[in-house]
């Protein structure tokens, strides 16, 4: 594969400078899939995860794997709205992150992410 020219890439999901074929991003841990096209090379978020569980067979709710990772709470909200992606729940994932946005701490933040996900 050519080595391309790539002035600035920034992970799709917090926005984080990424260097050219970076596999995660350093900041919000987001696994990253590189493709070249004619127009450039472009960066997505891979979605698929090898953990085996990914949703909780109690609540039925998606399971973000938030443990070990950066404790940022925008880093926690990117894995949560991942979860959501991956199974399709765009809508409560737009609307957790609204949600998120608006609250007054820390505490209260995770409170919100947990009524959506399974945090683990």
């Amino acid at each position: 594969m050519k080595k391309l020219e790539v002035s600035i890439c920034r992970c799709p999901d917090c926005n984080n400078k990424l260097e050219p074929n970076q596999e995660r991003c350093e900041y919000c841990d987001a696994p990253l899939i590189w493709t070249e096209t004619e127009t450039g090379l472009h960066i997505r978020i891979d979605v698929t995860d090898d953990r085996d569980e990914k949703i909780d067979r109690d609540s039925g709710k998606p399971i973000a794997y938030i443990t070990g990772r950066n404790g940022n709470v925008f880093t926690s909200l990117s894995i949560c709205k991942r979860a959501l992606h991956a199974n399709n729940q765009y809508k409560e994932a737009d609307e957790m992150f609204k949600r998120v946005l608006k609250s007054k701490s820390w505490d209260e933040a995770i409170d919100i992410m947990n009524e959506y996900v399974v945090l683990a």
